[in-house]
């Protein structure tokens, strides 16, 4: 990217955009705050998604506001306790970025739920931690009141779920969308609901199918 700038005048402030899933995103950081300490530049801004979480955040090493001029992360596996790596549960839990979205509280996905006597493949990637991806890919060309993905900012998923419960969610105001069209002022953790299939929008109540 360096060359780029001294070559062609590339600004990464205006023109790069990292997109990293899980280790990906965690190698974004890097980049990220290297192009920082040693050219004196910031990129544009990074989206994590599902930024791996184990050990990372134990020293300090992860993707979190500063690393872009605007960072934004999608958590979908966030492990709750350590040994929820071992079900699949891969991500963080906790707010880092400049605006942290939650889907479904941003650990167990909706898409990914199991067949009554269904079980897991162990050596399988684990779908919740993929659906990050699958969810960013969608709000792609998500641009239209049919199918959108509005957040929505809560104390924590749980006083979030009360607000859809009480029938209250569209008096309560959603500043940003999740994924590529995200708000880059919005700050702070966002909740949201999805759906089971692909485009994984809702409208309303109903899920919206393409």
């Amino acid at each position: 990217m360096n060359e780029l700038k001294l070559n062609i005048g590339l600004d990464p402030a205006t023109s790069v955009y990292l997109v990293g899933h899980s280790l990906g995103a965690q190698t974004s950081s890097v980049a990220g705050r290297w192009g920082q300490k040693t050219f004196g530049w910031k990129v544009g801004r990074i989206t994590g998604l599902d930024p791996a979480g184990p050990f990372f955040y134990l020293f300090g090493n992860f993707l979190q506001a500063g690393d872009a001029a605007f960072v934004d992360i999608i958590h979908t596996s966030a492990f709750r306790v350590e040994a929820d790596a071992g079900l699949g549960r891969l991500g963080y839990p906790t707010p880092t970025a400049d605006l942290d979205f939650f889907p479904n509280g941003g650990t167990d996905q909706p898409n990914c739920e199991l067949a009554p006597g269904e079980v897991p493949d162990p050596a399988a990637p684990s779908c919740m931690h993929q659906s990050a991806l699958w969810f960013y890919d969608a709000t792609l060309n998500a641009t239209s009141d049919r199918c959108s993905f509005p957040a929505y900012p809560a104390d924590n998923y749980n006083a979030f779920l009360k607000t859809v419960e009480g029938g209250n969610l569209k008096s309560t105001t959603s500043d940003t969308v999740m994924g590529y069209w995200a708000n880059t002022e919005a700050r702070g953790a966002r909740y949201l609901l999805t759906g089971k299939h692909f485009p994984y929008c809702l409208t309303g109540e109903e899920e919206v199918e393409e």
